[in-house]
């Protein structure tokens, strides 16, 4: 009898550690299946290959709990604190191997989109768009590929070290000096060493470059499109933009205006400019016949920036201004200034003219700026013949019009207290006509016309 019991006990604890052992095995199953279903999970949910730090992986845990308290995932009988145990566990491995992962997705993503889009977005600017300052510098790098070593290294000394320096001790960057300031630059022609710019900015630690692209060919407009870009995604912010300026032309006086027009866009005034949101951008020296900043580098509002027409786009919508108000019905004089590509915007200019081309426009300082134009004496005065002049003349208000209305469309009109209004003759008949009819080329045709009768075309020079 106690031999049967004994082997009955026997028997008895022998099925308990197997149930046990069966348990056990199921548990770790559940754990493993939980495991694979979290992971998955955690993919499906950063599919774009987001950084994985501490903060991303704590946010999907308490989305993963919430799911469970709501009813809605298959584990909601389990206790939530298992959960948290689990995933705590779980982040030492998903940190290890999840970025692994997720970086080969990114860089095979980024690929096939590189392969797809190759003339369209830059991909590089996209990716570094969390700067902690509120100012992104940019500066577009033409280095000739035609020329000798010697003259090379007499560009990356002479001009671009140089350029790099008075940024660096510039007011913009040491007024930022807590803060990291994105550095975007474009190689044009030859290729420049990315080791370059990082000794070169390494002076200053709040300077961070950042290489967007290599193209063999390529202009301005291919950096200025990678600015709209940024102020797309960062309104708020402002930019600065900069060129070797000499390194594709070297001539005399070149390293002076380079020199003038990279400091002043860095300077205390345009900053103090940009951080009251007194106008659109600053820089040296605004012009009015053509509109552009001398040496075209300048520090900008990315409010005003964002809404401009892609750079890449814009020359052909330039010349088809030219060339409609020089045709009937307008027949457009172009006296005050040549009628050549660098005043009219076309060919490779239309980037000089880029910045100044919409109607909201507000250049700093422009109360101080006088209009400069010539042959006055055929325009300057109160006869109707130098009336009508006026009114038919491209480089003044009917021009500047014509071309917003060109570019932007008929009614992006300029605000009411826009310098158009006050800085060119005849703006307020201009201003008035144009609230009247609600049509910036109905104004110009409707002043031309009541004119015409008194228009005499000005004697050609000998």
């Amino acid at each position: 009898m106690h031999a049967a019991l004994s082997s009955s006990g026997s028997y008895g604890n022998s099925c308990k550690n197997r149930i046990f052992v069966c348990l056990f095995l199921v548990s770790i199953l559940v754990n493993v299946i939980f495991c694979c279903s979290f992971y998955f999970n955690f993919l499906r949910e950063f599919p774009s290959g987001e950084l994985l730090d501490h903060t991303t992986i704590q946010n999907f845990e308490h989305s993963a709990i919430s799911r469970i308290r709501d009813g809605e995932d298959p584990l909601a009988r389990k206790d939530i604190e298992s959960l948290q145990k689990l995933v705590a566990n779980l982040q030492d491995t998903v940190i290890k191997h999840g970025n692994e992962l997720l970086s080969l997705k990114i860089e095979t993503g980024n690929s096939a989109e590189n392969a797809a889009n190759q003339d369209s977005k830059e991909i590089g600017v996209q990716s570094e768009l969390q700067p902690n300052s509120k100012l992104a510098i940019f500066y577009n790098i033409y280095l000739p590929p035609d020329v000798d070593e010697n003259r090379r290294k007499n560009i990356t000394d002479e001009i671009f070290t140089s350029q790099i320096n008075l940024l660096g001790k510039s007011h913009a960057v040491q007024s930022e000096k807590n803060k990291t300031i994105k550095f975007f630059y474009n190689t044009i022609g030859y290729p420049l060493k990315d080791e370059f710019m990082e000794k070169t900015c390494a002076p200053f630690d709040n300077l961070q470059p950042v290489h967007i692209k290599h193209y063999e060919k390529g202009d301005e407009d291919l950096t200025l499109n990678a600015i709209r870009e940024y102020c797309q995604q960062n309104p708020k912010n402002n930019v600065i933009y900069v060129h070797p300026k000499g390194s594709f032309h070297p001539r005399e006086g070149q390293a002076e205006h380079r020199n003038e027009a990279t400091t002043k866009a860095a300077s205390q005034e345009c900053t103090h400019h940009m951080n009251e949101n007194k106008c659109s951008a600053c820089g040296t020296r605004f012009w009015y016949q053509p509109l552009h900043f001398a040496g075209n580098m300048w520090r900008a509002q990315c409010s005003y920036v964002q809404n401009l027409k892609d750079p890449r786009e814009i020359e052909p919508l330039i010349r088809k201004s030219y060339d409609t108000a020089k045709a009937p019905p307008m027949s457009m004089t172009f006296r005050t200034q040549p009628e050549a590509p660098p005043w009219l915007g076309t060919e490779r200019f239309s980037s000089e003219h880029w910045i100044a081309t919409h109607p909201n426009f507000l250049p700093c300082g422009e109360e101080n700026t006088p209009l400069h134009y010539g042959e006055r004496e055929h325009f300057d005065g109160d006869t109707p013949a130098h009336v009508a002049r006026r009114h038919r003349e491209y480089f003044l208000l009917p021009g500047a019009l014509w071309r917003y209305t060109t570019v932007y469309g008929d009614t992006t009109i300029p605000p009411d207290d826009s310098w158009v209004w006050h800085k060119f003759p005849d703006g307020m008949e201009y201003f008035q006509a144009v609230k009247s009819l609600g049509s910036l080329k109905g104004a110009v045709l409707q002043i031309a016309n009541k004119t015409n009768p008194f228009f005499e075309p000005i004697p050609e020079k000998n």
